[in-house]
């Protein structure tokens, strides 16, 4: 389920057979994220800790194609926060662990965006779309280790 209708945040939710310490597991891990992006530095998941993360450039809104991410509330097997910074941008998202019966859900809140904001509204659309796959290669990850 994806709620995009607050154009200043996007909100994804998915469910996983899996309890909450495996879904953790692979959500913290640097294998999941480098899986969607050219390159991202080896940082741990950490309060105060930052990846610089390597994506495709976007010049017609002036992305480069980098982005640091700085964790700003880390609580194992309940949530990540973290800032996500580009010149031009600065996102907070939110991966909120929560159990349900035979399972877990993530929710994936992205905020902070301003629709004004031709950047914004690209990393909007980007993030909005480009939410989908990372949670597909979740769950593929979590399929192959249990």
């Amino acid at each position: 389920m994806t709620s995009s209708g607050d154009p200043t945040s996007i909100t994804h939710s998915e469910y996983y057979p899996y309890p909450v310490d495996k879904v953790w597991d692979v959500l913290v891990s640097r294998e999941l994220t480098a899986s969607q992006v050219k390159e991202v530095s080896d940082a741990p998941v950490e309060v105060g800790s930052t990846r610089v993360i390597v994506t495709h450039p976007q010049p017609a809104v002036g992305f480069d194609g980098v982005v640091r991410t700085t964790y700003t509330s880390v609580e194992p097997y309940e949530h990540i926060e973290q800032v996500l910074t580009a010149p031009g941008i600065e996102v907070t998202s939110r991966w909120n662990l929560l159990p349900e019966p035979g399972g877990t859900r993530l929710r994936v809140t992205y905020s902070r965006f301003d629709p004004s904001i031709p950047l914004h509204r690209q990393w909007r659309t980007m993030l909005f779309s480009g939410a989908g796959p990372i949670l597909n290669s979740l769950r593929e990850m979590l399929d192959k280790r249990h």
